[in-house]
Order: C-alpha cells, then structure tokens, then sequence
C-alpha cells in the first residue's frame, strides 16, 4: 500500500491523496535511488570535513605569512619553510576534495534522472478498475523486461 496524489481529471480540478496498492512497484528503482541519497549524505559529509581542513591549512598559511611580515631575517627561514609546510598541506587536502567532488557531481547527474530529489516517487500507473484489495484500488505499474 503506498500514498498516491491522482491526477486531476476532466470532473474534478483538485489532486486527491489517497492510499492505493500499487502491483509490480519499482522496487530496483527506489532502492537506486535511496542508495544514492546514502551515499551523497556521506560524501557530502567527508567533503565538509575536507573543506575544513583545507580552511584550517590556509588558516595557517595566512598566519605564516603575517608572522614574516614583522619577523626580522634570522626568523624568515624557519617561516618560510613552515609556510612551504602548510601550503603543502593545503593543497594536498584540495586534491583529496577533487574525487569526493567528481563522485558527488556523478551522483546528481544520476539523480537529476527523479522527479523529486529529496522523496522518491514514481509516474506512469495504469488502473485496473475491476480489482480492489480491502476497498483500495489497483493500480500496476507494470514489470520491467530485460
């Protein structure tokens, strides 16, 4: 049993809600699609992770780079080796961000294929007027031939 909007049609102008039973549902379909949102949740949740590092990285260059400003030239050698450091640091969190970012952008290519990017539902169900389970009506959205 699942939770329907109808369609309007030609007597009534609004859209109804109603429970339906829907035969042959989508099942590979929504298991996609809930597998995409599990895994955008966490890629996007390592991305902000990674984003701060790469923050806290550049956090320390710009402190660096302060600090020799108003050094005298005994101490320009240990910054700038220590700026070297952070730098490196910084770029290496950004090149880690690089295959999060592919993976995320390939998953809302794959998710931009649904309707609703945030619920999953489903289009396209022909009822059977003769049927009902429980006074519900049938509706079948077919099988899938491969």
């Amino acid at each position: 049993m699942v939770r329907a909007k109808a369609d309007a049609t030609q007597r009534s102008a609004s859209k109804a809600a109603a429970n339906i039973i829907l035969k042959n549902p989508p099942r590979a379909d929504q298991a996609e699609f809930e597998s995409l949102k599990a895994r955008m949740k966490v890629l996007l949740a390592e991305r902000d992770a990674g984003a701060a590092q790469v923050a806290e990285a550049h956090k320390h260059v710009k402190a660096v780079t302060d600090q020799q400003k108003g050094s005298r030239q005994h101490h320009t050698i240990r910054l700038a080796r220590e700026s070297a450091k952070w730098k490196e640091t910084e770029k290496a969190e950004q090149e880690q961000l690089k295959p999060i970012d592919k993976e995320i952008a390939e998953i809302n290519t794959r998710l931009s294929g649904f309707p609703d990017r945030e619920t999953y539902s489903v289009d396209c169900f022909a009822l059977r007027p003769s049927e009902k389970i429980n006074g519900l009506p049938v509706y079948d959205h077919g099988a899938v031939l491969k």
